[in-house]
């Protein structure tokens, strides 16, 4: 069954409580997804550790923290304190420094995926045995920072090389992701839905 994660980027952060409500009560939610940006991989600057234990202690739904910042590794031990038992980090050049984070997410039995920004080749992830047990791949279907971008479709031809090499990884997809699209995109498990959702 497909799943539905909403990011509360695209929350009115004014009702931040009755935003995180209104996902708990919608039936189609699966989760909860936390962009976390700290303006240096991306340019743009989203919430800290305060928000996100506020966030997790009201949320019924589980809470995915996306990590879109320089130094993942940094910051997983906290993640991991808060009581979020899912990951997602960018994919480095550094294959070095990304298995420690894949080896730091499974010593604290955390579920860790690694994104792929528009311009990452799923050649990376395919051709290393570091990525052969990650469990999910997120494909940015738009530039990541903001909110509210237009859908790339293009992005969606990553899905099969990953699917052959990482049959058990999941796969989702974030950015301008609209609920009418659901029906339509095959071979995606997981669907990262911010705008579309708050503003129905």
């Amino acid at each position: 069954m497909k799943e539905v994660s909403v990011s509360v980027l695209c929350c009115d952060f004014l009702h931040l409580y009755d935003e995180i409500t209104k996902v708990n009560n919608d039936d189609i939610v699966s989760t909860i997804h936390l962009d976390i940006m700290d303006g240096i991989y991306v340019p743009n600057i989203s919430f800290g550790f305060n928000i996100i234990e506020q966030i997790h202690s009201v949320s019924t739904k589980p809470c995915i923290a996306h990590l879109m910042i320089s130094d993942p590794l940094k910051y997983i031990s906290k993640i991991s304190e808060i009581g979020i038992k899912e990951i997602i980090i960018h994919l480095h050049n550094d294959l070095q420094y990304m298995s420690r984070c894949i080896k730091k997410c499974e010593k604290l039995g955390i579920n860790i995926g690694i994104a792929l920004n528009p311009e990452d080749s799923p050649g990376v992830i395919v051709s290393n045995d570091i990525f052969r047990e990650i469990y999910k791949v997120l494909i940015m279907t738009v530039n990541p920072g903001f909110g509210g971008q237009k859908f790339d479709q293009t992005q969606l031809s990553k899905i099969e090389p990953i699917k052959k090499i990482l049959p058990k990884a999941k796969i989702e997809i974030d950015g301008g992701v609209k609920f009418s699209m659901l029906d339509d995109i095959k071979n995606v498990d997981c669907f990262v839905i911010g705008t579309d959702f708050f503003k129905k």
